[in-house]
């Protein structure tokens, strides 16, 4: 998902669900419900990460798991004065990645020459992609349901292809194409503000969302 034409901020308020020391509380008390959104929220990310660094995919499976059995060892000392838990599971799976590597003769087990801020954003990018391959899937879902060609329009754009090559293929017009993508671009964007509502805390929520959306417009 690259660089997109820049969006006015959404009007309609966002609705704040459990934050993510919400869900923290409840998997230090052993909540499964917790963990298991814990777990679907960090292993896409962490995988995606994973294969970054230059890990293959089984690889980066196995280092999402390890990654998070110790992140939930980890818990008991989470404290949100500390910073972003995001910057916890970083830390945790960069040191799983690069044991990995060590043992393949591939890595020293810390690689200082890569700056700490550059390896926060190339997570938080894994971290953007994922929330954006969500948001993909719940607009087919609705374009498919509805019949409408938002979706269509948005992945053939995406693939590289030119406004008028996407008219023909969903029978319209190339200035009906930019509309069509223009608003699928405010569903993806609306998506992903929600989906910052679902961990981060109102007092957190406008800088997160600020920070992420500078990543997904860039």
């Amino acid at each position: 998902y690259g660089p997109c034409d820049k969006l006015p901020p959404m009007i309609p308020p966002v609705r704040f669900g459990s934050t993510l020391w919400t869900m923290i509380d409840g998997a230090r008390a052993g909540d499964r419900t917790a963990m298991d959104r814990l777990t679907s929220l960090y292993r896409p990310p962490i995988v995606n990460f994973s294969i970054r660094q230059g890990l293959k995919e089984d690889e980066a499976e196995d280092a999402a798991q390890e990654s998070l059995v110790r992140v939930f060892k980890a818990l008991s000392s989470a404290d949100p004065s500390k910073g972003k838990f995001r910057s916890l599971v970083l830390g945790i799976t960069r040191n799983v990645v690069y044991e990995i590597l060590r043992k393949r003769g591939r890595a020293s087990p810390v690689p200082e020459e890569i700056p700490v801020l550059e390896r926060e954003e190339t997570f938080d990018r894994a971290w953007v992609q994922n929330i954006v391959l969500v948001a993909l899937d719940r607009l087919k879902r609705e374009c498919d349901a509805r019949g409408t060609p938002f979706y269509r329009a948005l992945r053939d754009q995406m693939d590289g292809l030119p406004h008028d090559e996407i008219a023909k293929r969903i029978q319209s017009d190339a200035k009906q194409v930019k509309s069509y993508i223009h608003q699928a671009r405010q569903k993806i964007r609306r998506v992903v503000e929600e989906s910052i509502a679902e961990y981060a805390t109102e007092a957190e929520y406008e800088e997160e969302r600020t920070y992420l959306l500078k990543l997904l417009d860039g």
